[in-house]
């Protein structure tokens, strides 16, 4: 059986990781003629944290971060990409891992694309893991990608004379070749 992927979600918090997600989602998608659906999730808590004590207006807060998210995911894509990849842009409100899921179940998605922070330990405890709630659960595959320092087509040499290559970061030579 052969998997075709003909949607691709890529959740964006308009960090580094988010466009490295993108980048990529985009190159997949032309490959594939796959379209890309763009989700920002407005945090809940975020916009909780927003307002002070003495004006508390989370109603009117909400609207202005989604105004704000708006603006900014349309600045992701230019108007010939958007045409090209069928783009779709969304912005909900709610748990960041709770809306991708929802999204992907709802909307067909043959494939998540998403930035990770690479935390780990007490950081990904208490700060918690979007990537990784969202790959136990999700309802196809989930592609995480780090923001690199260093491209994937340039071996860096480090300290200890060992070399950075792509393989070394769990890519084959397959994966490298299709980026």
């Amino acid at each position: 059986m052969t998997a075709i992927i003909k949607r691709i979600l890529v959740p964006v918090d308009f960090g580094l990781e988010s466009e490295v997600a993108l980048f990529h989602a985009k190159r997949l998608a032309a490959r594939l003629g796959a379209r890309v659906d763009l989700l920002h999730v407005v945090e809940m808590a975020a916009a909780e944290w927003e307002t002070d004590s003495f004006t508390v207006d989370l109603p009117q807060t909400v609207d202005a971060m989604r105004h704000d998210a708006d603006f900014r995911l349309r600045t992701l894509l230019t108007p010939a990409e958007r045409i090209e990849l069928k783009a779709a842009l969304a912005i909900v409100a709610g748990s960041p891992a709770r809306q991708i899921l929802a999204y992907a179940r709802s909307h067909d998605i043959d494939l998540i694309v998403m930035g990770t922070h690479g935390r780990c330990g007490f950081a990904r405890t208490m700060l918690g893991s979007v990537a990784e709630r969202t790959i136990r659960t999700a309802p196809c595959p989930v592609l995480t990608v780090r923001a690199m320092t260093s491209p994937l087509d340039v071996a860096v040499a480090r300290s200890d004379a060992a070399v950075w290559a792509p393989w070394s970061r769990g890519l084959s030579a397959a994966h490298v070749a299709a980026l």
